[in-house]
């Protein structure tokens, strides 16, 4: 089964819905703060992928600098 059909997939709620393409094999890179309630995690925020264009910046511009010895 490739990767690529990897569509919605969300762990029955307990992560972020990923889906799987090409170009994004991470799925889309969101997250969420919970806490823990004494028995349940209890969502503190809605999902959010902020700072990717950063992130992004900070990858490209580190493996611009890898070389393999």
């Amino acid at each position: 089964m490739p990767y690529e059909s990897i569509e919605n997939f969300d762990g029955d709620g307990v992560m972020a819905p990923v889906t799987v393409t090409g170009e994004d094999h991470g799925g889309g890179g969101k997250t969420r703060v919970e806490q823990w309630d004494g028995e349940t995690w209890v969502p503190l925020t809605d999902w959010s992928a902020d700072y990717l264009d950063v992130v992004w910046d900070v990858i490209k511009e580190s493996s611009e600098k890898f070389t393999v010895e």
